[in-house]
């Protein structure tokens, strides 16, 4: 809110989004410029431990949309970069949230859960 973005229409939420809703543990002082580091190498459990992560809730998308994005129209452009974990942010969308998107980009590479599935899958 510091900086006014709230006024120009952006909302900050403190948490993550994958297909299933529960709790992750996300960086609290991580280096930045640090490219290829999903969740499971910046907060593992033994980092857990070390006191430089914090829990977060973790929504569906679904679950996202309907608690932080205003009325039910078109949502002009969904953009999805999650370090290998982009096809379970879209499993958690549904059929009725994804039906509003109008533009769908999303990271396809041999990280996450990306790792053993296919396109066509």
């Amino acid at each position: 809110k510091s900086l006014g973005y709230d006024k120009k229409g952006f909302k900050v939420v403190h948490g993550a989004v994958s297909k299933e809703e529960g709790k992750a543990y996300l960086p609290s002082r991580a280096k930045t410029g640090i490219e290829n580091v999903g969740l499971a190498q910046a907060c593992g459990s033994a980092a857990i431990a070390d006191d430089h992560c914090e829990a977060v809730d973790v929504l569906t998308l679904e679950k996202y949309v309907k608690e932080h994005v205003d009325g039910d129209g078109p949502i002009h452009m969904l953009q999805i970069d999650v370090e290998g974990y982009d096809g379970d942010v879209m499993l958690g969308a549904g059929d009725e949230v994804l039906g509003r998107v109008e533009y769908l980009e999303f990271e396809y590479n041999w990280m996450g859960s990306w790792g053993g599935q296919h396109l066509y899958d």
